[in-house]
């Protein structure tokens, strides 16, 4: 029986994550308030399914696009590099796939080797291991490769939002972490609050810091109905996903988390 649900920057809601990248672009001075607030009075709003014919609209959503677009998606404070992945033809030699918007480029290769998200290229290499293969018990010839983001995959479907499911599971007696990392653009904690908010449970604990070695960690805040209880909780100064950026903290948020302590 599930007694408990953990939701790391979640993806929720195509619509209301990907709409409320403009105003976490614009709350944190990535968009003029100029710019904003025309695209807020031309699109009413709404900047993911614009009218065509509404010429207004679609070209402030183009001038907000033109601000954010050599911002890092991950993480706006880091710079925003180039990903490649490593193809291991044999153990001396790598083929460097082209497309460099689809992989992230070995370290020993690597120009922008200050860039925080070369790290994840051991990801690639520990995947494919044949010892780490063999102990996850891979049937040899089903995963030829092991890709971190597998974009070949051919869906029949698709699920633009869960938002229903987590209605569902409201009903449920359940304790539910939901984590953002405050500095994230991509599945931003402004959406993510937006459709916990439609979820309409009713609020324990207003908006408060939570600290790591009497430093603060991010702010977090209680929800709960009828024996469903659901914390969310940013990660000051993470990206996505929080943990990538700032292991300890969150850590130490789920150790609490999981044993029913106080973050």
């Amino acid at each position: 029986m599930v007694s408990g649900l953990l939701g790391g920057c979640p993806l929720t809601d195509q619509f209301i994550d990907n709409n409320s990248k403009f105003e976490f672009a614009h709350r944190l001075a990535l968009i003029s308030d100029e710019i904003y607030e025309n695209a807020k009075r031309s699109c009413e709003g709404n900047y993911v399914n614009v009218d065509p014919e509404n010429s207004e609209c679609l070209a402030a959503v183009d001038d907000m696009k033109k601000c954010v677009k050599d911002v890092s998606p991950s993480n706006v404070v880091k710079p925003k590099c180039d990903f490649l992945s490593p193809h291991c033809q044999d153990q001396n030699r790598r083929e460097l796939v082209a497309d460099a918007s689809e992989f992230l480029l070995s370290p020993s290769v690597a120009p922008n080797s200050w860039c925080s998200a070369i790290q994840l290229t051991h990801s690639d290499i520990w995947g494919n291991d044949e010892g780490i293969r063999e102990a996850l018990h891979i049937r040899e010839g089903t995963v030829p490769h092991w890709q971190r983001c597998n974009r070949s995959v051919s869906y029949t479907q698709d699920v633009s939002s869960v938002v229903s499911v987590h209605k569902e599971l409201s009903k449920l007696s359940l304790e539910v972490l939901v984590q953002s990392g405050d500095h994230d653009p991509s599945i931003t904690y402004m959406g993510t609050l937006k459709w916990i908010r439609s979820l309409n449970l009713t609020m324990m604990e207003d908006w408060r810091p939570w600290y790591v070695d009497d430093q603060v960690a991010g702010f977090i805040r209680k929800y709960s109905e009828d024996g469903h209880h659901l914390t969310f909780a940013t990660v000051k100064g993470a990206g996505h996903p929080a943990p990538e950026y700032l292991r300890k903290e969150c850590y130490l948020m789920f150790g609490r988390w999981i044993h029913y302590q106080a973050i």
